[in-house]
């Protein structure tokens, strides 16, 4: 703001960051509740793993490519507890 200028591609790349911090902290993409204090944690987590990829010499795609994975077993891990839960509250419905 000082020189009057600015860069439209400033931010780029954190979003993927921000998406990764908030699901493998504990809040659904299919909604629900989670948690701040695991957000937070994640979010410190990601940023420790962003700046040891970087000291590692690993360049941005191969990053975006380990971020995306952890998306992906962050949601396959919610899916499949929310299918276990399903099945345990049938189990105990139908034991009822």
């Amino acid at each position: 703001s000082r020189v009057i200028s600015s860069n439209p591609a400033g931010g780029l790349g954190f979003e993927t960051d921000a998406i990764v911090a908030v699901v493998v902290g504990g809040t659904s993409l299919a909604g629900g509740k989670g948690s701040i204090m695991g957000t937070i944690l994640c979010t410190v987590t990601i940023g420790v793993l962003s700046n040891a990829l970087n000291i590692l010499n690993v360049t941005a795609y191969p990053q975006l490519m380990i971020k995306g994975a952890i998306i992906i077993m962050a949601v396959a891990l919610d899916v499949w507890n929310k299918r276990v839960r399903e099945r345990e509250l049938a189990n105990e419905k139908s034991y009822a």
